[in-house]
């Protein structure tokens, strides 16, 4: 839905732009169809979070960011896959970054000998 919204007002782009339109077929593109410089991207991803008071990071952080909250809150593993654009849900697992209940306790129980705390 969302998209097809979006190719609509970039139709409408299209007819405004006139002859100075460059088809490239592509779904996000500049006001003349041309694609969007990279840099602008990395511009604006630099503002957004000097705004919210955040450490500057890539923008690829951020993909590892929402693979990393939206299990904890209740996304599955296969919608994550499908939000990420992952064809293999191998590829997911690697983008989350969680330690479960499990790992947290056999790290635990591992540091209590190493560090001189019984067993």
């Amino acid at each position: 839905m969302l998209l097809k919204s979006h190719r609509t007002r970039q139709r409408a782009e299209k007819m405004a732009a006139g002859d100075r339109w460059q088809d490239h077929d592509l779904v996000f593109a500049q006001w003349n169809g041309r694609p969007i410089d990279p840099r602008d991207d990395w511009e604006e991803w630099r503002d957004l979070l000097a705004e919210a008071g955040l450490a500057q990071h890539r923008v690829h952080a951020a993909r590892h960011t929402a693979a990393t909250i939206a299990p904890k809150s209740g996304v599955t593993l296969a919608v994550v896959s499908d939000m990420l654009g992952h064809s293999d849900i191998r590829l997911t697992r690697g983008y989350i970054h969680v330690a479960s209940p499990l790992m947290n306790d056999g790290a635990a129980r591992i540091r209590r000998p190493l560090l001189g705390g019984g067993h």
